[in-house]
């Protein structure tokens, strides 16, 4: 990154749909987290493991009996997990915009 410059920099976030619509030609829509999280263009490996913590942190997001301090930390670790699974399987800019393409997501 620092190579690069803040210039090459790109940030992604909508983990929770802030920016993409809930419903798209009648069916739910894709966070762009869903998008990475379901596309075959990434390893089988990374779809696992971002769906195993998916299985594990979501019940804690959405949970009515945790105190919102207790939610934040699980949830940064969630983020911070599925950060590294998708960098370490070595997803390329050049496959994000066949990833959005082939997703079902509107801004």
């Amino acid at each position: 990154m620092v190579a690069d410059g803040a210039d090459k920099l790109q940030v992604i976030s909508d983990f929770d749909m802030t920016l993409t619509k809930f419903w798209v030609n009648g069916q739910r829509g894709m966070t762009s987290h869903a998008l990475l999280e379901t596309n075959s263009l990434l390893p089988l490996s990374y779809r696992e493991k971002v769906a195993a913590l998916k299985e594990k942190y979501y019940a804690i997001e959405t949970s009515s009996t945790i105190a919102v301090d207790d939610k934040l930390q699980h949830m940064e670790e969630w983020w911070g997990q599925g950060h590294d699974a998708l960098v370490a399987c070595g997803v390329h800019r050049s496959v994000l915009g066949k990833i959005v393409q082939e997703g079902n997501t509107t801004l």
